[in-house]
């Protein structure tokens, strides 16, 4: 097989006139190369933090990790969302040791430093050792992750200063997100509760599953039939996809399949108490 230099480098070989499209297996298995893409890839890259459902009231906050850092994310006393890091300008101590709650203040249980949740030192917890102006420079307020920004109420970071505008670096993306916030007059809402997992496997072997729509039959076969039998007496079509890129390396899969959505799709099955 002919490959052209143009296309060929020490990951992946491509033959565009052929659609052939390899890539060496230790990207997602070499813990070295994992490194190198948090460093120069992921942690310049705009990540998902939560949606601003999630903290709707004041004082609202949440513990999330993103890429290998925990960070509280928080509405303050005035409304304003804020991501800091769960550390201690002090002396590195984790500070929220709770997944959400709703505090007007973040208190350090190492040496009882407390914060305002919008990030200044409010106390030391001592009065003697340090000067009035202690914390003029405000040095010693909790640290906010670089840049925040929020798009149709989903909120991101990056932890790249320099790190280019989120509009920019969603690139088409970002109507997709806009559509996704648009089902309804009254908005997106984050309902209470989640499913979690944990699976030992590279982080872009997940990405590619999501947009993956080869494998379903295949894999989820059994689903399918649940789905189809729910939906007796209704016009149910063979689900047909495409995976489609959204420029800047981000992608996303369309898929027509009768799912059902709570307003756009409500169906007979679920019950009358589901409309609500």
């Amino acid at each position: 097989m002919a490959w052209t230099k143009q296309y060929e480098s020490r990951f992946i070989r491509v033959n565009p006139e052929r659609r052939h499209f390899q890539v060496n297996r230790r990207v997602y298995t070499d813990p070295a190369i994992f490194e190198l893409e948090k460093q120069r890839l992921l942690r310049r890259s705009w990540q998902y933090l939560g949606h601003e459902s999630e903290v709707a009231a004041k004082n609202d906050f949440l513990v999330r990790q993103v890429i290998d850092t925990t960070l509280i994310f928080t509405r303050d006393r005035n409304g304003a969302l804020h991501a800091f890091y769960n550390s201690c300008p002090h002396r590195g101590a984790i500070i929220c040791r709770e997944n959400a709650g709703n505090r007007r203040n973040f208190t350090c249980p190492y040496h009882g430093w407390v914060f305002k949740n919008s990030g200044e030192l409010q106390t030391q917890n001592a009065t003697h050792g340090y000067e009035a102006d202690f914390n003029a420079e405000q040095m010693y307020n909790l640290l906010p992750v670089p840049r925040l920004a929020t798009r149709a109420g989903f909120v991101f970071v990056n932890f790249d200063q320099d790190a280019m505008p989120l509009d920019e670096f969603l690139g088409d993306a970002g109507d997709r997100i806009d559509m996704l916030s648009q089902h309804s007059p009254a908005g997106l809402e984050v309902i209470g509760g989640m499913q979690e997992y944990y699976i030992k496997a590279n982080y872009k072997l997940m990405c590619e599953n999501s947009y993956d729509g080869y494998h379903l039959y295949a894999t989820h076969g059994s689903y399918l039939d649940y789905q189809f039998s729910m939906l007796k007496g209704l016009d149910v079509r063979k689900p047909e996809g495409a995976g489609r890129g959204l420029s800047n390396g981000h992608s996303c899969f369309e898929l027509d399949i009768q799912t059902g959505r709570p307003i756009a799709q409500w169906l007979p099955v679920w019950g009358e108490k589901a409309r609500a």
